[in-house]
């Protein structure tokens, strides 16, 4: 994987951390392993970074729009940062579940099928 290719997959993972402030990095690397039927030690990088993608895809996310938001993350001064980073805490939109790792792949599919309603 390129340096261009692993700040990608960084600023990828790093958006999936804003849109679930509530889980811990490895969590979060579990979770794009999972997404892309791999295990955390075996997931390759290229395969985390489409998973990451595709995932990010899906909810209306593409290249340009990943690069725009690492510009826009890198121009903050840390204060600003650590402010939108609990600001993500107090939004009332979202919660977190622990669940048995098992339920995982059935979880997976209802959240992939669910359609917010109008």
């Amino acid at each position: 994987m390129t340096d261009a290719d692993r700040g990608t997959l960084l600023a990828a993972l790093a958006e999936l951390a804003r849109r679930y402030p509530n889980w811990r990095v490895g969590q979060l690397v579990a979770n794009v392993a999972g997404w892309a039927d791999a295990e955390v030690w075996d997931a390759e990088d290229g395969q985390l970074l489409a998973a990451a993608r595709d995932h990010l895809r899906a909810a209306g996310w593409d290249e340009a729009r990943v690069r725009a938001l690492i510009a826009h993350y890198d121009n903050l001064s840390d204060e600003e940062l650590a402010a939108e980073d609990e600001a993500a805490y107090d939004d009332e939109n979202m919660t977190t579940v622990v669940v048995p790792t098992e339920l995982m792949p059935e979880i997976r599919r209802l959240l992939a099928a669910y359609k917010k309603p109008a």
